[in-house]
């Protein structure tokens, strides 16, 4: 195998693997929250939310860290002092231009 065909070979796993990242909900064990969810739960509870965009790398880097400090703090929540949570700021631009998100993640 020659050098060219193992760098494109390589281009094209970079590339789906890429592509599956960017698709994904960044994690499922932080709540995810839309405008009537975070105009609801937010003024019951202490929150730490990630305001986030699914193409961001910084984002896609920090999604597996956000969900461990979720598995520890989302066990319980009627009892949880604090509840992490996270928005996605391309499907919630309304909510994100309100809580001024100006960059990610937040």
């Amino acid at each position: 195998m020659t050098l060219a065909v193992s760098r494109g070979i390589l281009v094209c796993l970079l590339l789906a693997i890429s592509s599956n990242s960017a698709d994904d909900d960044h994690g499922t064990k932080a709540f995810k929250y839309n405008k009537v969810m975070f105009d609801d739960k937010v003024p019951q509870k202490a929150h730490f939310i990630m305001f986030f965009a699914p193409w961001c790398g910084h984002c896609q880097r920090l999604s597996p860290v956000w969900d461990e400090l979720a598995v520890k703090f989302n066990t319980d929540p009627s009892t949880a002092e604090v509840l992490i949570a996270k928005v996605d700021c391309t499907a919630e631009t309304a909510l994100c231009s309100d809580q001024e998100v100006k960059a990610y993640p937040t």
